[in-house]
């Protein structure tokens, strides 16, 4: 794999992330994820349970955040498990995940995500985030 685009990007970090319940790998007929998109609360960014899936633009007050739908750029597994690969909307409309690639899996009954930011390295970006997630699959805590 070669990493020579991300290495010109001093912008380059990793979220990562799990839950107790499952992600639905459901995905819309527009290819945008999550089909039912939380609401944000009146106390905070958004619903417990999801991403942090809300943008805010600055000087917005909680309860005014506007939810956000990610773009389904393809399906894939993460070792053997079935997985979607998302693009976020650019920071701030994409929230804190603005400008991320993003892998979404289950595993063991319990949902799984790496969000990636590079800039101008879209597939080599997609590629490394399945990479990392594989690794993450295979030789984390997840028995």
């Amino acid at each position: 794999m070669d990493l020579r685009a991300l290495e010109r990007d001093e912008h380059t970090h990793v979220l990562v992330g799990g839950r107790l319940a499952r992600f639905s790998l459901e995905t819309t007929q527009e290819a945008m994820w999550p089909v039912h998109v939380p609401a944000p609360s009146e106390t905070c960014c958004a619903t417990p349970g999801d991403l942090g899936l809300v943008g805010a633009q600055p000087g917005q007050r909680p309860g005014t955040f506007t939810p956000v739908r990610l773009k389904l750029v393809r399906r894939a597994t993460v070792a053997t498990h079935p997985a979607l690969v998302l693009k976020a909307q650019g920071f701030p409309t994409g929230g804190i995940h603005g400008g991320h690639v993003i892998v979404v899996w289950n595993q063991h009954g319990h949902g799984y995500v790496l969000s990636m930011h590079a800039h101008d390295a879209d597939q080599t970006q997609q590629a490394v985030a399945l990479w990392m997630a594989d690794g993450m699959s295979r030789h984390g805590p997840f028995q």
